[in-house]
């Protein structure tokens, strides 16, 4: 009976141990994906900044072009 028991305590920790294994691939493949939009979003933020900063540089602001300033 000691004997099942102890089986019984081995195969859930073999599962146990499976499941964690699990967890952990996905822990890494969900970081990975987050690194991978925080780069984007930082690129698509540049990309936004320098658009603005191209057009502010270019075209006087509305009190500019309405007083001609």
């Amino acid at each position: 009976m000691l004997r099942d028991k102890t089986e019984e305590i081995l195969e859930e920790l073999d599962r146990l141990e499976s499941r964690l294994e699990a967890a952990e691939v996905e822990n890494i493949a969900l970081l990975e994906a987050a690194r991978q939009e925080k780069e984007r979003a930082e690129k698509l933020q540049r990309a936004l900044e320098a658009q603005r900063g191209g057009r502010q540089a270019k075209q006087p602001g509305p009190w500019r072009r309405l007083f001609g300033r």
